[in-house]
């Protein structure tokens, strides 16, 4: 019969996509979109080499928002957890991503996308048009913030609160951090309220992940996620050029060689 050499990539590392599993060199690639101009640029690659994606994707993006200061807006897909997101605001930037959701049947997916997952927030004041102040229970469904009412049964009814404006503050120290202005349903009578965005002690609970500055429920979340499809389609053009999508090289140094065009 015939004897066939092994081919392998000692320094392939394992990486789990929408795929499935896959083994090689994932690759973490950072671009800018001016969907005014429809203009792509890359401003940083990086290799995972073994690093989880949502650490390697703060730990870039906080040399990049020193090199770009006016960057405001950061997406990304499910890789990005309530933690990545507390690091990226800290930087006075918005994170836009989805929320991780509940298991249904399986392994969530973009196929089985799941249950939105709801959280109960706390107290929030609204103050009403006509100067009064109500208190409300917020909980939170996907990530966006609505008031629990109870019904004649007990049930929780959800109301949905429409952001009007964000809020970047600064801290003493640098870091920054964010508030959202919301404005409550006039089936409870309108009126606005504050609800603070970031959590302000590392001990604190895990507020970004239960809680979005533009949620998949926020009108202005499709427009800005969206962007994401001009630079998936550029990461695509750039798998296929190469044969049957694979590095014609071994190693790490060899992978980014061939990922530059050399």
């Amino acid at each position: 019969g015939e004897i066939r050499t092994v081919r392998y990539d000692p320094e392939a590392v394992g990486h789990t996509h929408s795929d499935g599993q896959a083994w090689g060199h994932p690759v973490l690639i950072m671009e800018s979109h001016r969907p005014d101009h429809g203009e792509i640029r890359i401003l940083e690659i990086e290799m995972l080499a073994g690093r989880a994606e949502g650490d390697l994707a703060v730990e870039t993006l906080w040399s990049l928002a020193e090199r770009f200061p006016t960057m405001q807006l950061y997406t990304h897909d499910g890789a990005l957890r309530g933690t990545h997101a507390h690091e990226i605001q800290k930087m006075g930037i918005v994170p836009v991503y989805k929320q991780h959701r509940d298991k249904d049947h399986g392994e969530a997916s973009s196929k089985r996308p799941g249950t939105p997952r709801e959280f109960p927030l706390g107290p929030a004041t609204v103050l009403q048009p006509d100067g009064s102040e109500r208190t409300y229970a917020i909980h939170t469904r996907g990530g966006h913030p609505h008031i629990a009412v109870l019904d004649e049964v007990g049930t929780p009814q959800l109301f949905p609160l429409k952001r009007v404006n964000i809020e970047r503050r600064g801290r003493k120290r640098g870091a920054m951090y964010f508030y959202n202005i919301y404005r409550a349903p006039a089936a409870l009578g309108g009126g606005v309220t504050r609800l603070r965005m970031t959590r302000h002690r590392d001990s604190e609970v895990n507020r970004e992940e239960r809680l979005h500055i533009i949620s998949e429920q926020d009108p202005d979340f499709a427009p800005i996620y969206s962007r994401r499809s001009g630079v998936e389609s550029a990461n695509n053009r750039l798998k296929q050029s190469l044969d049957e999508r694979r590095s014609r090289y071994v190693g790490r140094a060899g992978a980014m060689l061939c990922l530059l065009g050399a």
